[in-house]
């Protein structure tokens, strides 16, 4: 490979380098390049000062703008100019580096972006990473991320591990093959193959020993257990990411991938240096920069505000239509870079027209300042080649203040154009009648809204009818992704059927999965609820993801917990409340990501549904589709004014992930379960039992989300049953909220959190209605039967069950458990509104405390 010169970069040979590094070679200058060739860069000789860590960190300390991948607890570089990226955040870090013997201390102070490049939204002089680009699953994506996020003229630094000088030795190099088939799979968790060959296929990593030719066994003893492991690991994982090398370089095979993938158009990046691995150690150096097409992209991008592609269609015909040709126009977005907004019918509720969701939007960004171009399609339009450079297009054009296909010039359906960065644009905007003379472009070379059209096409104005005009449509995306080759169109796996069976709601609005900021730790909460823990007697919490935590609280490290307690989202004791640990590691997947965003969406919009924030669409008459492209923000917001509270979350805790509402405000998932289950218990006393002084008990409340948005709704008395160790991330969660509880021990008031075996001690007629949701089918079948009975016992008046019923070892049915039990009568029984595979239902307790049978 021919590489130019980048300025103030060595080349990956310099003779007299290569002579000062090797003082006993007896050779002239001239003959220090063949010597090389022959002999030297097989013995290790450096023929470059960029073959060693230390002088490629060197390179870029200089003060520039720098992103570091994978820092860990040994950053490469520290300074205010230089941001972190990693899979944890400083906390996390510094746990990792107490359990594998490093010092935390070590570690950066704070992690700027916690999960995958998708999120960084600026720009760098320098990336550099060191052993983690052979970790990522979709080599090409992340090429493309790193590409979009440097500067001009940024480099790509690389610290690589040689395959054969560490552990991977036994294994065969990578391919372009395999990197193109990862790409086309979207593959964002590691293959079978890739967790087989790390478990059982290594070797020792003892770079001197490779160095001198002892590479240890190429079949290890236990190499049938070590299969036997790796096969296990990858199937108990559940689709999550395990971390393994991917990839398998030597200096030579990574220069061959990245220069087929430029050749390809798959990466912008081309090779500025490769520098062969030095003697005894087990990595080599490389610098990626900007090819000349990318760099003068990245050029036009810092010039101005870029592009935004909106997308919009009727409510009452072209809905359907969108969720077809979406996926194409948001894979161009993705491919360079693009912003991508679109909408059904006028506004929020709005089922009008087109033109008018064009106007709305483009309203919006006017208002919020944007000064780019803005791309106009109507929801048949796809694009016919997804490679087209549009930002140099765009850069030919710039005094334009509109551009527009002929003759469809005023169509508010059709293809548009428009610089909202010149006045006239502006204005064409906010009225596509205005006259704007010279400053308008009628393109009349077939380049845009034809049937024939290199870059946008439609199909004919002759195609009239829905259904041929939809499969139009959808036969020209699946042939421009099957010509394309990088998308496979195939049958979805049973994975994704599974993901699909989840949604309420086809064709909904994508949005951004982002983490809830972390608040201050409140430590001051902690001494009386570590206080009423000790006092209570309990079991031994043996499930090792509250190994910590526990360990914390017999230490009574208050500052240890509250910081935990503060970014439970992030916590492994979250994991069945709030996602946790393991949640944010399946997010590195961007696919899982996407998927969850739009999991929380659909799981917003039926909330709106089930309380009469929004009404139902119907399938078979009225307007469909529109719903599902409702703005969160706003359907949060009718939420609350229909229920008459402010549902913000708890302001205690963050870390976890979910999606903005307003405000700022992000939720969970969860929490919208929550809201549910807390505006079903408040409708249910109400018609049921006493009504605003209702006593509601719950068992096993988790996080106490529960009865934090019961207390919103104004229920004023709830008594919350749990396990002693969720007793205390209830009472952080409740009273770092604001609100006034009891703890075990003391007198109960209006809110108060008990163990789940005062539960027997409560008083008689002391509750009216008890609320399991996700608790009495996952517990032991006799604990869940000792319960029921419990509340028979006590007089409850109404049992109100939200569980699965999945045939699971460990699950049994509440309507098993209440037939064992006995004296519980049916009274509803319905799917869940949120929960697909959740059964909400409503039991009468038929026999009163003192046995007699109620009517």
């Amino acid at each position: 490979m021919t590489v130019t010169a980048t300025p103030g970069l060595p080349p990956a040979f310099d003779a007299d380098h290569y002579l000062a590094a090797n003082p006993d070679l007896a050779i002239t200058r001239d003959e220090a390049a063949g010597h090389y060739q022959r002999v030297g860069r097989a013995e290790g000789r450096v023929a470059s000062p960029l073959a060693l860590r230390e002088n490629l960190i060197r390179l870029i300390d200089d003060g520039r703008s720098v992103l570091e991948i994978g820092p860990f607890c040994d950053p490469l570089l520290r300074g205010p100019n230089v941001a972190y990226l990693d899979v944890l955040d400083a906390e996390q870090l510094r746990a990792r580096a107490r359990e594998i013997g490093k010092d935390p201390a070590q570690c950066p102070a704070w992690i700027d972006y916690v999960g995958g490049l998708e999120q960084v939204r600026r720009r760098f002089d320098a990336v550099i990473s060191s052993h983690a680009i052979e970790h990522n699953p979709d080599l090409i994506h992340h090429l493309e991320q790193v590409e979009r996020i440097l500067e001009p003229d940024g480099l790509f630094c690389l610290i690589i591990p040689d395959k054969r000088y560490c552990f991977d030795h036994y294994i065969a190099e990578s391919t372009i093959a395999g990197v193109l088939q990862a790409h086309r799979d979207r593959r964002g968790t590691h293959s079978l193959a890739s967790v087989i060959e790390h478990v059982a296929l290594t070797t020792h990593n003892d770079s001197a020993r490779h160095w001198a030719g002892d590479h240890g066994p190429s079949v290890p003893p236990d190499r049938a257990e070590r299969l036997r492991n790796a096969i296990s690991a990858f199937d108990t994982s559940g689709g999550g990411y395990i971390d393994v090398h991917a990839w398998y370089f030597t200096p030579a095979s990574f220069s061959e991938i990245i220069e087929a993938l430029g050749t390809l158009n798959l990466t912008g990046l081309e090779v500025a240096g490769v520098y062969d691995s030095a003697q005894g150690r087990n990595e080599f150096c490389a610098v990626l920069r900007l090819a000349p097409a990318a760099r003068e992209r990245a050029v036009r991008r810092a010039a101005g505000d870029g592009v935004i592609v909106l997308q919009t269609a009727d409510a009452e015909r072209d809905a359907p239509v969108l969720a077809v040709s979406a996926p194409n126009v948001r894979e161009y977005c993705r491919r360079h870079g693009l912003g991508y907004e679109s909408r059904i019918g006028g506004g929020v509720g709005d089922t009008g027209q087109a033109g008018s969701s064009r106007a709305a939007l483009l309203a919006d960004l006017t208002a919020r300042g944007f000064g780019g171009w803005a791309l106009c399609l109507g929801a048949d339009a796809w694009f016919e080649d997804l490679d087209f450079d549009l930002a140099a297009y765009l850069a030919e054009h710039g005094d334009r203040a509109a551009i527009v296909p002929a003759p469809q010039t005023g169509e508010p359906e059709g293809v548009a154009l428009i610089n909202l960065g010149h006045p006239l644009g502006r204005e064409w905007a906010a009225r596509s009648s205005a006259v704007i003379g010279d400053a308008l472009l009628i393109e009349r070379s077939g380049l845009i809204d034809g049937v024939h059209a290199r870059f946008v096409r439609r199909p004919s104005r002759d195609v009239s009818a829905f259904d041929s005009r939809l499969n139009a449509v959808a036969e020209a995306v699946n042939m421009v992704f099957r010509r394309d080759g990088r998308i496979a169109v195939a049958r979805p796996s049973a994975e994704e059927e599974r993901w699909t069976a989840r949604f309420a709601h086809a064709g909904a609005r994508s949005l951004a999965l982002v983490e809830a900021p972390v608040p201050a730790a409140r430590a001051d909460l902690l001494p009386t609820i570590i206080a009423a823990w000790s006092a209570v007697p309990r079991p031994e919490e043996t499930d090792p993801l509250w190994s910590d935590f526990t360990e914390a609280l017999a230490r009574q490290d208050a500052e240890a917990l509250a910081a935990q307690m503060a970014g439970l989202g992030r916590s492994g004791i979250a994991q069945g409340f709030l996602g946790g640990a393991r949640q944010h590691k399946r997010a590195q997947d961007r696919v899982f990501a996407d998927r969850l965003a739009r999991w929380t969406y659909d799981k917003l919009l039926s909330l709106a549904e089930a309380v009469g924030a929004v009404r139902l669409e119907n399938p078979e008459n009225g307007p469909w589709g529109a719903t599902p492209q409702l703005d969160p923000a706003r359907l949060f917001s009718d939420i609350e004014a229909v229920l008459d509270a402010n549902l913000s979350p708890p302001a205690s805790i963050g870390g976890y992930l979910g999606i903005e509402v307003g405000g700022g405000r992000i939720v969970h998932m969860r929490m919208l379960d929550a809201i549910h289950a807390a505006w079903r218990a408040r409708q249910i006393v109400q018609c049921f039992g006493p009504g605003e002084g209702a006593r509601i008990a719950e068992i096993g409340g988790g996080a106490g989300l529960i009865a934090y948005y019961a207390a919103r709704l104004g229920i004023g008395r709830y008594h919350l049953f749990d396990s002693s160790a969720m007793n205390v991330v209830q009472a952080y969660v409740l009273k770092g909220s604001g609100l006034d509880i009891s703890l075990p021990g003391e007198p109960a008031r209006g809110l108060a959190i008990l163990d789940a075996r005062e539960l027997g001690a409560a008083k008689p007629a002391s509750i009216d209605l008890l609320l399991s949701v996700d608790s009495l089918s996952g517990m032991d079948r006799p604990e869940a039967i000792a319960h029921l009975a419990e509340a028979r016992r006590l007089g409850v008046g109404y049992l109100l069950s939200i569980n699965q019923e999945a045939r699971l070892a460990d699950q049994t049915p509440v309507a098993d458990l209440v037939h064992l039990a006995g004296g519980y009568a049916l009274v509803s029984r319905h799917r869940h509104w949120l929960r697909a595979g959740h059964v909400e239902e409503l039991y009468r307790i038929t026999i009163s405390a003192h046995g007699e049978m109620r009517g």
